[in-house]
């Protein structure tokens, strides 16, 4: 199934869990005002960079501070009632992501971790539906670019950016936004 009303959001490049935050904020109000029906945020591994360690040679409490903060993404996207939450990969960030928001009160099919941009794809094809927004963040290139051939759908409504930055994607058409 490929439904025409779903929107796209979101972009190819890595990004920390400050932007991801920031996203999902202006995602959820977005598509809300437009009185989307789903949201979901699909965030892939960001690896971190060498210079995210900083001074610490094993890299633990950068590691640790990413963990963190990731779970405070998951978190934060039950709290503003994002209905689907799902982790794409298996660092300690993507755990943490997926387990902030179960311990903040999604439960069910509501969050998800999977391994890689496959999984993501299957999981997400088998439960779109009509009306959704799927917001896209992090080092999720393969699965960004999968998703906009699944939704390249033509002779469906126009497309209009739901967030910031990045591509907004509806039904088969898209707008770049600065």
């Amino acid at each position: 199934m490929t439904p025409s009303d779903v929107t796209l959001t979101g972009g190819d490049g890595p990004v920390d869990a400050a932007e991801v935050r920031r996203q999902v904020q202006e995602v959820v109000r977005a598509a809300r005002a437009e009185g989307r029906r789903r949201i979901w945020l699909v965030v892939g591994d960001a690896a971190a960079t060498s210079d995210d360690l900083g001074a610490d040679p094993q890299g633990r409490q950068a590691e640790n501070d990413r963990a963190v903060a990731f779970d405070g993404v998951g978190r934060l996207a039950v709290r503003l009632a994002v209905d689907k939450v799902v982790a794409v990969g298996e660092t300690r960030a993507m755990r943490a992501l997926h387990q902030g928001a179960v311990m903040e009160g999604s439960w069910g099919d509501e969050a998800a971790s999977v391994p890689d941009a496959d999984a993501a794809l299957t999981l997400i094809a088998g439960q779109l539906q009509e009306g959704d927004t799927v917001h896209v963040a992090g080092g999720a290139a393969e699965l960004w670019q999968r998703l906009r051939s699944l939704l390249d759908v033509p002779g469906t409504s126009d497309a209009r950016p739901t967030s910031g930055r990045g591509t907004a994607y509806r039904g088969g058409h898209r707008d770049e936004d600065g």
